[in-house]
């Protein structure tokens, strides 16, 4: 089981790193390149790839978790982290809770915690290793 949670871990780390160049590609875009019409649409695409490889990433991180055979606070609260992170942005795009989306928008894009989360998880793994 331990090479199914290796392959998993593998697996939800590229899908994550893919999804969540969104932020920055588009900071660059909107700064260096030039926002027009057909970055808006572009970058309207590229949300709906960043929400779908996300949430697909978190069910690979559900199975390298759950078959890892050694676990951590670390790994176990980077885990949480990263749950939350991807309910936000899911709450937020779907406007679940329409008159709180700017709070859940607010802490979704906390670069702060995105600083911890990405420490968590390393130093986590390194602890492991």
């Amino acid at each position: 089981m331990e090479q199914l949670s290796n392959t998993a871990g593998f697996l939800s780390a590229i899908l994550f790193i893919t999804a969540n160049a969104y932020y920055p590609a588009k900071l660059i875009a909107r700064h260096v390149i030039g926002w027009d019409k057909e970055m808006t649409i572009f970058f309207s695409k590229y949300l709906k790839l960043h929400i779908s490889l996300n949430l697909l990433a978190l069910f690979f991180l559900l199975i390298h978790a759950h078959y890892a055979e050694e676990k951590t606070a670390l790994l176990g609260l980077s885990f949480v982290v990263t749950f939350l992170l991807t309910l936000e942005g899911v709450l937020m795009h779907y406007k679940v809770f329409p008159e709180d989306n700017k709070y859940i928008r607010m802490l979704h894009t906390q670069q702060a915690l995105f600083w911890i989360w990405i420490g968590l998880i390393i130093i986590g793994h390194m602890k492991v290793i």
